[in-house]
């Protein structure tokens, strides 16, 4: 397999050098050469510890499953009992929260 490497000069007259992609994989020397070196170690090391796997990414996109309410959408627009189902609707959420708000009280009474 084949690595790239970046050395640079850092203080006190040592060179660092880091393999790129593998994070972590840093390594020192004297010269660039020596840091190179060490470098080179440092990754057979570290590759001797574990396993390197090749996967494929589609395209990076997430791919999202199409909501199926989307397809509903506006489809009573023109339909002319829409204002007496949608208001059949919020009478029935009324009576609803009536009933529910009735079961807490009784609960909390019953205390």
């Amino acid at each position: 397999m084949t690595y790239q490497i970046l050395v640079q000069s850092k203080q006190n007259n040592l060179f660092a050098a880091s393999v790129l992609g593998i994070p972590d994989c840093v390594a020192q020397g004297k010269t660039e050469e020596e840091a190179l070196l060490n470098a080179k170690e440092r990754l057979r090391l570290q590759l001797a510890e574990g396993k390197v796997y090749t996967v494929e990414i589609e395209n990076g996109q997430p791919k999202f499953e199409e909501n199926p309410w989307l397809k509903v959408i506006g489809s009573g627009e023109n339909d002319p009992h829409w204002e007496q189902f949608q208001e059949h609707i919020t009478t029935y959420r009324h009576e609803l929260d009536a009933e529910e708000a009735t079961e807490i009280l009784e609960t909390k009474a019953a205390q």
